[in-house]
């Protein structure tokens, strides 16, 4: 009549789908946002705009280039989305 709830534990393929690509595009996050620090062409460019390097709407509204800004919030807003249904399913 009352069937017990069945407890769902993940194996390693479950495991290896929702991490993987977690870990691959926080790699990805962190060696680009990290050469906003370390490459000359980046800090050359925040010191012509004359505001810090945290600004990334210069791409937009000095360079000429909201391509540029667009494309990294684009593969952000992505990878949220992708984690919430990760974490909901």
């Amino acid at each position: 009549m009352f069937e017990s709830p069945v407890e769902c534990t993940p194996d390693s393929v479950d495991l290896i789908r929702t991490w993987v690509p977690h870990i691959a595009m926080s790699l990805f996050f962190l060696s680009f946002g990290s050469q906003k620090f370390s490459d000359a062409m980046w800090v050359r460019i925040f010191e012509q705009i004359g505001f810090g390097d945290w600004l990334v709407g210069a791409w937009i509204f000095f360079l000429n280039s909201p391509g540029s800004a667009l494309f990294p919030a684009i593969i952000l807003a992505l990878l949220i989305a992708l984690g919430l249904r990760t974490r909901r399913a």
